[in-house]
């Protein structure tokens, strides 16, 4: 008896690992964040999802980008989708119910070097910095008047901070590592 309890806990198990695997691609193709294949990205681009919360995790460099434009291009790639052909929290939330709350994550990679366990070893190292979570909740969404054309239109007329306000629920921004990467 114990046994066969134990097997269908096992199952259960593997069926919702498989099931998360499966929600994890589906958003990944769904939102077009990822432009380049699953073996040429960063070890953290991933999508990870944890019961009924997604959460789409990209690096990209502070390097290179001014903190305004990133918080814009979350918001956008999070509302709208990356690409022309990429869908935004919306319509995931109406194509998978199992969802509650997605969330889109910046991060960027400090490359060091650190001791190795030998004598005089020294090994590259990488530390994951998150500096950018914008999240939207699906019972939030669905209440406000979600109109992908107007949108689209306040991100090109350089309105994030009004996008942010009246669709994004949640916003942490890591402020002392954006200024250090002016």
């Amino acid at each position: 008896m114990r046994f066969c309890f134990l097997l269908a806990i096992i199952f259960a198990f593997n069926v919702s690992q498989v099931h998360a695997q499966d929600l994890a691609k589906a958003l990944e193709d769904h939102f077009q964040v990822y432009l380049i294949k699953p073996d040429k990205r960063s070890q953290g681009d991933r999508v990870n999802i944890s019961g009924d919360k997604a959460v789409i995790y990209y690096w990209r460099s502070l390097d290179k980008h001014k903190p305004d434009e990133l918080i814009c291009d979350a918001y956008e790639w999070l509302l709208l989708g990356r690409t022309s052909y990429g869908k935004g929290a919306k319509e995931a939330f109406d194509k998978y119910p199992t969802l509650s709350t997605i969330e889109l994550s910046f991060y960027d990679l400090e490359f060091g070097t650190k001791k190795g366990t030998h004598r005089a070893e020294i090994l590259p190292s990488q530390t994951v910095v998150e500096y950018l979570r914008v999240g939207v909740r699906k019972d939030s969404l669905m209440k406000k008047s979600y109109n992908r054309k107007k949108i689209k239109q306040m991100m090109k007329d350089k309105q994030c901070v009004e996008v942010g306000k009246e669709y994004v629920d949640t916003t942490s921004i890591n402020d002392a590592y954006m200024r250090s990467k002016k």
